[in-house]
């Protein structure tokens, strides 16, 4: 929207120049009251334009004010979900620590009997060796 409103501004700049090497040309001839009243006209046309111009870009400051709450707004909710993401995942690392804890002691007990029952294979074929 900011360059449709500088390429309005340039196009009048441009039809002022213009309208500007007009007059001074007739003024060099001679500007009579037709002239004159149609410089007027086109000088009344231009402050026109130029406040249909101040209030659009008052609209648009509206409108980037919106926005700025907007990305306030999102912030805070971004805040919130990581401040939340956080204490969840930390819940989350707990239990998978307290698991993997209890998985070390049971390979552990599960090792101790794998020896036992070694050991009581070895002592049976001694046992039916005899």
């Amino acid at each position: 929207m900011g360059e449709n409103v500088y390429e309005l501004v340039t196009k009048m700049y441009n039809e002022f120049t213009a309208k500007l090497e007009v007059i001074n040309t007739k003024l060099d001839g001679k500007a009579d009251k037709e002239d004159i009243t149609r410089i007027e006209e086109n000088i009344i046309h231009i402050e026109d334009d130029i406040i249909g111009i101040k209030g659009k870009i008052t609209g648009m400051e509206d409108k980037i004010t919106g926005m700025e709450d907007n990305i306030t707004s999102i912030k805070k909710d971004i805040i919130r979900l990581e401040n939340k993401f956080d204490a969840h995942s930390k819940v989350l690392f707990d239990g998978y620590k307290q698991t993997y804890e209890k998985l070390v002691l049971i390979e552990k007990k599960v090792d101790g009997i794998s020896e036992k029952v070694e050991k009581q294979e070895v002592e049976i074929k001694v046992l039916k060796s005899r």
